[in-house]
């Protein structure tokens, strides 16, 4: 009886290991693409 518990928190901590290493990613892209568009507009012509 104890073991679908356990079996249902290995599964929780799969999907957490599985998702935040994406959510920890995606973020960090999100940043970058914020970051580079305000630079863009600050600096025109510049390539």
């Amino acid at each position: 009886m104890n073991w679908a518990s356990t079996q249902e928190d290995a599964f929780t901590r799969i999907d957490l290991v599985i998702i935040l290493p994406i959510l920890i990613l995606f973020t960090i892209y999100m940043l970058f693409q914020i970051y580079r568009v305000k630079r863009k507009k600050r600096k025109k012509n510049i390539k």
